[in-house]
């Protein structure tokens, strides 16, 4: 299978570029609207996977020419304002006006709950709405970013403890990556686990319990600067559903797809779980459409 990846942002480029290889298919980069413009004149392609905000020619703009040539289109974009109904065009904003571009095929990475919001919850059917309002657990997590002048940990990696309050895990970014620090620094993440992780709890003392676990695990804790220290929850959690809570890729609405996080296959998690929904759907996707005929070549 021949894909033309236009993305500008060369490193979500290279790591999907990477990846899609990885399965056997072949990629041609385009890393602007000009470039991609090009490839088209002089290739075939079974898919697109096009960035509406492509620099020098926007990707509305590719986005005519890919039509001409009849291929199936992934869109990649974080313009998206409103998906209708039938899923026969979405809207997108562009220099701050809404622009309406038609498709049959959208695949969403927002969630199942933004991706409700986006389409209107009318437009689906009810059992998948009752879904997404009951079945989901978003589950919770705190993130304390550190930076120190003496050594907490020293090794690379991650360090996992077993008997705290609320501190799960630590992991040690300069060690593997001095570049992300200045000298004479060590830069560390820090991730604990409120309680409860789903449902509701009180913020400010979770934290504090959460460093209360540091100061007991590293005795030079104080030293360090603390850099920033977030809550994963509600509206912006850890995780959209935990294990074993996922719902369906398909929506119920024909062209209507999720991938990502809270659409994981069971047993399954992390940041792999969420791109091999990708994959799940696009097979999904390719094996229901006809290949169209090769064209230009």
């Amino acid at each position: 299978m021949q894909i033309l990846l236009a993305e500008d942002d060369t490193l979500l480029a290279d790591a999907l570029s990477a990846q899609l290889r990885n399965h056997g298919y072949a990629v041609e980069l385009a890393p602007n609207g000009p470039v991609a413009q090009y490839l088209l004149q002089r290739h075939h392609f079974d898919l697109a996977i096009l960035d509406l905000g492509l620099p020098m020619v926007d990707g509305l703009s590719v986005l005519r020419q890919l039509r001409d040539q009849g291929m199936a289109i992934l869109f990649v974009t974080h313009f998206l304002d409103q998906v209708y109904a039938l899923c026969d065009r979405i809207t997108v904003l562009r220099n701050g006006e809404k622009v309406r571009i038609d498709t049959d095929l959208v695949v969403s990475n927002a969630g199942p709950k933004a991706t409700v919001a986006l389409a209107g919850s009318e437009a689906f059917p009810a059992d998948y709405i009752a879904r997404v309002n009951n079945d989901l657990r978003p589950a919770a997590n705190i993130v304390i970013n550190v930076a120190s002048r003496e050594p907490l940990i020293n090794h690379p990696g991650i360090v996992t403890f077993g008997k705290t309050r609320r501190l799960c895990n630590m992991a040690n970014l300069s060690a593997t990556c001095p570049e992300l620090a200045p000298p004479d620094w060590h830069l560390y993440v820090a991730y604990a686990v409120p309680v409860p992780a789903l449902g509701d709890f009180d913020s400010d003392a979770e934290v504090a319990r959460a460093l209360e676990d540091l100061r007991e695990q590293f005795a030079n804790f104080d030293q360090t600067k603390i850099l920033s220290i977030r809550v994963m929850r509600d509206d912006w959690p850890a995780q959209r559903s935990c294990a074993g809570y996922d719902l369906p890729r398909e929506t119920g609405i024909e062209g209507l797809w999720c991938v990502g996080d809270a659409v994981k296959q069971y047993g399954n998690g992390g940041t792999q779980a969420c791109a091999e929904t990708a994959k799940i759907v696009s097979d999904a996707i390719l094996a229901a459409r006809p290949r169209r005929s090769a064209g230009r070549v």
